[in-house]
């Protein structure tokens, strides 16, 4: 709310672009790891370079630590070194859909209702 008591037009569309942004986002991520093989998913492209596997770990400890500890007070502890170098991460059926951030949530921790 403003200092009027009222709510801006931004802050009652944000949360919904948000969500529609992050669930579009998740859905496309979703379609391009559905059409590589788990050796696929987690081989890196050049020696320099990171697998769209650890990417994608990458984005979920990022969102998840943003979205969800930073302004939705989840509680998350985020690990950012493992997300690039696990030695053992987990099976890209395991990571992929952890990384369809739920739009409720985020519009919920965008307009301050998450429980």
């Amino acid at each position: 709310m403003n200092s009027s008591g009222t709510t801006s037009r931004l802050e009652s569309t944000l949360p919904a672009i948000l969500a529609d942004r992050y669930d579009a986002n998740g859905r496309r991520i979703q379609e391009l790891a559905e059409a590589l093989s788990e050796d696929q998913f987690w081989k890196k492209p050049f020696p320099f370079g990171n697998s769209f596997g650890h990417l994608v770990l990458h984005l979920t400890g990022n969102l998840s630590y943003y979205i969800g500890a930073q302004i939705a007070n989840s509680g998350y502890v985020r690990d950012r070194p493992r997300e690039f170098a696990d030695a053992a991460p987990p099976s890209q059926p395991e990571i992929v859909p952890k990384n369809r951030w739920k739009p409720r949530r985020v519009g919920q921790a965008s307009d301050g209702t998450h429980s």
